[in-house]
């Protein structure tokens, strides 16, 4: 299992990942890497929120695992994390949930940008079809959540 505070550390050094492969014209891998920065960062916030200090690493760690979480008030296995999909682990975080209620514009905006512009299959896409204008913003969006959301 990884502590938090590491798993915290892993999503941050994602997002400095996409920086500098932007700054290299590498703008399909930087979009890449800033939704996994923010898909570990809704992992943390999840965790956190639920008393937990730790996540599983690997798929056995998450097999052997009898953690759990809540949401609305529902227990749900750890192993529902499992996923790459930023709506299943929006929709699992309340502090998201509540922080859309108070004041949910910019984060919406940067939240829609995201989801609608990232999934986990990226990586299978030919080269060069993000421009710059489209990571730039993609990282703007991933620095925005990270810094909510952490």
């Amino acid at each position: 299992m990884i502590p938090l505070t590491e798993l915290e550390q892993v999503a941050k050094a994602r997002l400095a990942d996409a920086l500098l492969l932007a700054m290299y014209d590498r703008y399909d891998g930087a979009v890449y890497l800033c939704g996994y920065a923010v898909e570990i960062a809704f992992k943390v916030r999840i965790c956190k929120d639920n008393g937990l200090s730790s996540f599983p690493e690997n798929n056995a760690e998450f097999n052997q695992t009898s953690l759990s979480f809540q949401h609305g008030g529902i227990p749900y296995p750890l192993t529902k994390l499992k996923t790459h999909e930023l709506v299943k682990l929006a929709n699992f975080c309340d502090f998201w949930n509540a922080l859309l209620r108070q004041n949910g514009g910019s984060c919406s905006y940067d939240f829609f940008l995201l989801r609608s512009n990232w999934n986990s299959e990226l990586r299978y896409k030919q080269i060069g079809g993000i421009s710059l204008t489209k990571a730039c913003q993609m990282i703007e969006s991933a620095e925005h959540l990270l810094s909510v959301l952490l």
